[in-house]
């Protein structure tokens, strides 16, 4: 459980022993100089009293104003210190723990500074193919190291400036600045060519992604959505997905409209959709030390 920074407190005795010590000066000053001047008993303890009492409004003053500015420092100390620790819960709490990649609510507001910066973006959403064979067949811890290295896989292609988050479920999607979409198609493309690491095999990686370009584009540019908010282009690149999952999963589609029809203009997801095809299991493996077999 985390604890708020404690206070600092100026023990109490220091106060009494800082004026104390300047009455003591004043004193000893005071008689000193009575003394030397009159040379007379009562004018020395005079100007003692007289003196300490002077010293001892003094110091309590710059005690008082002491405090005050300790207690101002404290203050904002511990409020920045909890400032702090309501950041870091906050981005905790948005991410993801299995891949450490930021979730939904961290993508849609990167998909609202897509559109108020006025220029053009790219999106491809991930689909990880053949998750739920290798639940069955090897367990969901196997699962998740599988869905685990793709994520891995797919942070290597995520241009300078872009974004991978974990949607939800079996979805990840990446926001890039600019329009290069067959620079990012080719990207995901080697990112996730070779096999990865699951249950002690080598599996191949596989995923169904589609990639759509929103924002000002040339009329000539792939994937390019004619218009609409960046929810619509998470849309276009959804439903190029589908097409890809639909022809058999483990590929990379760019967006077309007359293939992959058009979403609705606020985004969401029509009712019925194209099912997921289940690719075949990956047959690759690999013993923990031992060149590659084949099942």
């Amino acid at each position: 459980m985390n604890r708020s920074p404690r206070q600092p407190r100026v023990p109490v005795y220091a106060d009494a022993l800082l004026v104390a010590a300047a009455q003591a000066v004043a004193a000893v000053c005071g008689g000193l100089l009575v003394l030397h001047r009159h040379s007379t008993t009562v004018g020395a303890a005079a100007a003692a009293v007289a003196g300490a009492a002077v010293c001892a409004v003094a110091t309590l003053t710059v005690i008082a104003w002491y405090r005050r500015l300790t207690t101002v420092a404290v203050r904002k100390a511990v409020h920045d210190a909890v400032h702090d620790a309501v950041d870091s819960a906050v981005r905790e709490a948005e991410r993801d723990p299995l891949t450490r990649l930021p979730t939904r609510a961290a993508l849609y507001r990167v998909l609202q500074r897509a559109d108020a910066s006025g220029a053009p973006f790219t999106v491809a959403l991930v689909d990880v193919d053949g998750l739920h064979d290798v639940n069955l067949t090897w367990g969901h811890a196997a699962g998740d190291q599988y869905l685990a290295a793709i994520a891995d896989r797919l942070r290597a292609s995520v241009p300078v400036g872009g974004c991978l988050v974990r949607q939800g479920g079996d979805e990840l999607t990446l926001v890039a600045p600019g329009s290069d979409a067959t620079g990012l198609q080719a990207a995901i493309s080697a990112a996730l060519a070779d096999p990865g690491p699951v249950a002690g095999r080598l599996v191949p990686l596989r995923a169904s992604v589609g990639v759509a370009v929103g924002g000002p584009t040339q009329a000539d540019c792939p994937a390019a959505v004619a218009s609409g908010a960046a929810t619509y282009v998470l849309a276009c690149a959804d439903a190029a997905m589908y097409s890809a999952k639909h022809a058999g999963g483990g590929q990379v589609l760019l967006y077309r409209a007359d293939r992959d029809g058009r979403p609705a203009l606020d985004g969401t997801r029509p009712a019925i959709r194209r099912r997921d095809t289940r690719p075949h299991l990956p047959t690759i493996t690999t013993r923990a030390a031992g060149s590659p077999t084949t099942r």
